[in-house]
């Protein structure tokens, strides 16, 4: 099975994002959209961390050293033709003002599934830093084994 990826491109200068592609993603998408972020400027140091709003919801990704990020899905968990917000903030604290994307109707319909939502910003840290300290540490332990002996009061 070939897995395609689509990337909405993204431009920032300064505290100016601005969109580089012509795409018109379609609501309901899942796991297919990508954004990709081209940091011109120096001040775009350090971990960055993605801003996708819609209406009322919000979802924050991060940026990886490439970056990239999987766009959420609930980005376009949408019944109708709307617009998208895309922002980006780094360090302490380096933020810039909001791109749009223009999202389309979908023609397909929910099912009685409910899908996980996608993780918080706190649990995508947390799932970074145990990928990051897996490796065994000098007391022959990971970082899981000795975070749960020190919650244990080992």
């Amino acid at each position: 099975m070939i897995t395609l990826k689509q990337y909405l491109n993204f431009e920032l200068n300064g505290q100016f994002i601005s969109r580089k592609d012509n795409l018109t993603p379609v609501a309901k998408s899942k796991n297919y959209f990508y954004a990709h972020f081209d940091f011109l400027t120096p001040e775009w140091s350090g971990t960055k961390t993605a801003l996708f709003s819609r209406g009322s919801e919000r979802r924050s990704v991060m940026v990886d050293e490439n970056g990239d990020c999987l766009i959420p899905w609930e980005f376009f968990d949408t019944d109708s033709e709307t617009i998208g917000r895309v922002s980006v903030y780094c360090g302490d604290l380096m933020t810039a003002n909001e791109a749009h994307v223009r999202i389309l109707r979908s023609g397909y319909g929910d099912s009685d599934a409910s899908d996980p939502p996608t993780p918080n910003i706190y649990e995508q840290l947390l799932a970074h830093l145990d990928k990051i300290n897996s490796v065994t540490m000098i007391s022959g332990g990971t970082f899981s084994d000795w975070k749960e002996g020190e919650e244990n009061g080992n």
